[in-house]
């Protein structure tokens, strides 16, 4: 990548390069790398690791019959020290890169291949000197095999988990059947020097035509944990969308089209089932998670067949290891959550409030991040994403994208909601839109674009857009184990020339996180560093 002007660097650097900051009790530092100029179509894709000399990230420039991946390291200050484009090859075929990541001090490249002897697909990986990027194609691991198989077809896939502590890889690959037949998944346990500890293989109902992969998780001895939703019927007729909108078809039926279920793959060879459904309930949005004790936990929206609305929240808890389920909660959701609202500009009448229920509008809220505290207790948070469809013509319709407030929900280990509340936004590019969810000790911290205007915001207060004449700023909002709220603004995009992507970027720990900035072929890295303690709160 080239440099700009050293004119714009020297600008840029005296402004902002390391700021030491604080809005009442949140206190932070702030630092910026260099701006850097892109190549056309390239983007940083995902970071990879870090370690006492500097980050390591993997950027793709996808080309109109080409995609190429670049490996780039950058030191402590955030700046470019090496980039190399990845080339390797295993057996005369070019590798594609899945994921680049960081396992006890070494840098590991896993790829997938074909392999004509096999007309499919090999999962491999290579060492990567963390230096020079240089690559021996003659020395790798095969992590997992698919046959018969294209990288075109749509029917297969390969996921790549890590266990909280990375001493455990799971790699998990969907090899194709026919469309309308279960899938074969193979199941494999590597340490972090990927050697296997075991291996499994078994046929589900999951990539086929009847259901979709939500979640998986590994613990750090080595179980898999799976969330899928199965439907009862052809996804041709899915009754919901991919947002879960629900169809006028499901409101003159009386039960869902489809079922939650918890699959458990054990180190010791056992599998387990759990049908998440107990009685008459509806899920909107389920997730799953591993909590400080290694138990399964289950949690998101539900109504009691009652499609227009969300009653409530939903936990479960799983043993991870003999699969018993320990506590089933159905809450009611908070009252507060329910009327806390707030006055939109340029408002639809497709999202407005219904007043005869009240709850009508928590069906738009997708399930985002599920989060454990440090003392245990647990954090979702959701946000509000409606997509307006208007009529152009008859080939063309125009999407309006409508992404909004964020509701946090508080439960306590055993699955009882503490508090809930929600910070309002309301954001129209999907692109820049979205935020991140991350936890420092006992506060949650949200992270995304909005405007000054809506800093200090009351229930009733009219919200203001982002962007336009408001303008955009990156802006950071601590919300502590009481439920009390304070926000901060990073940086405004006026000042730096420079939009914060919501989308991409990493948590290095609980106290530092990775952040991506871009504005057209100019990009920037920033390290957010917190400086709270996690028992500092923000008063009354």
């Amino acid at each position: 990548m080239k440099r700009v002007c050293f004119t714009l660097f020297v600008a840029l650097f005296l402004f902002n390069n390391h700021t030491n900051a604080q809005k009442g009790n949140t206190k932070y530092d702030l630092k910026w790398g260099e701006k850097q100029r892109r190549r056309a179509e390239e983007s940083f894709n995902h970071y990879a690791g870090h370690d006492e000399s500097g980050h390591y990230i993997v950027n793709v420039q996808a080309l109109a019959f080409n995609t190429k991946t670049y490996f780039v390291k950058l030191d402590n200050d955030l700046n470019e020290v090496k980039e190399e484009q990845f080339k390797v090859k295993v057996n005369g075929k070019k590798c594609t890169i899945q994921k680049l990541i960081f396992l006890n001090g070494q840098l590991t490249a896993i790829s997938s291949v074909k392999n004509k002897e096999t007309n499919g697909l090999d999962l491999v990986a290579h060492k990567v000197n963390k230096n020079t990027f240089e690559v021996d194609e003659s020395d790798y691991k095969i992590l997992g095999r698919m046959e018969n198989t294209s990288i075109l077809d749509e029917n297969y896939g390969i996921y790549i988990n890590l266990s909280s502590d990375t001493s455990k890889i799971a790699i998990t690959t969907a090899n194709p059947t026919d469309p309308n037949e279960n899938a074969f998944y193979t199941f494999e346990i590597f340490d972090s020097n990927l050697q296997s500890l075991w291996k499994k293989d078994l046929e589900l109902p999951v990539e086929s035509k009847l259901a979709v992969i939500k979640n998986i998780r590994v613990s750090n001895d080595g179980n898999i944990h799976l969330l899928y939703k199965e439907y009862y019927e052809k996804k041709e007729s899915f009754l919901s969308d991919y947002k879960g909108n629900i169809s006028k078809e499901y409101r003159k039926k009386v039960e869902p089209n489809y079922t939650y279920k918890i699959l458990s793959v054990r180190n010791n060879g056992d599998k387990g089932e759990v049908n998440i459904r107990d009685n008459d309930e509806y899920f909107y949005d389920l997730a799953l998670k591993l909590d400080n004790a290694g138990n399964v936990i289950c949690t998101g929206y539900f109504s009691r067949l009652k499609p227009n609305n969300v009653a409530g929240i939903y936990f479960l808890k799983i043993n991870s290891e003999s699969g018993r389920i320990l506590k089933r909660v159905h809450n009611d959701l908070p009252q507060n959550v329910i009327s806390l609202d707030f006055k939109y500009r340029n408002d639809v009448k497709s999202v407005t409030k219904d007043k005869e229920n009240e709850a009508n509008e928590l069906k738009h809220f997708d399930l985002d991040y599920l989060r454990v505290l440090e003392d245990g207790n647990i954090i979702l948070t959701g946000e509000f994403h409606h997509v307006n469809s208007v009529y152009v013509s008859p080939t063309e319709n125009k999407y309006y994208h409508h992404i909004r407030d964020i509701m946090i929900i508080k439960l306590s280990p055993e699955g009882e909601i503490v508090w809930g509340t929600k910070i309002a936004k309301d954001q129209r590019d999907k692109y820049l839109g979205s935020y991140n969810a991350f936890v420092n000790g006992n506060d949650i911290y949200l992270l995304y674009n909005g405007t000054k205007a809506n800093i200090d915001l009351e229930p009733g207060d009219k919200i203001y857009s982002t962007g336009g004449y408001n303008g955009y700023a990156a802006l950071l909002v601590r919300v502590d184990a009481n439920a009390k709220v304070e926000k901060s603004v990073l940086f405004e995009k006026d000042e730096v020339d420079l939009y914060f992507k919501p989308i991409k970027g990493n948590q290095l720990d609980e106290n530092q996180r990775f952040i991506y900035t871009m504005k057209g072929r100019k990009e920037c890295f920033l390290l957010l560093k917190l400086r709270n303690s996690s028992d500092e709160s923000l008063g009354q």
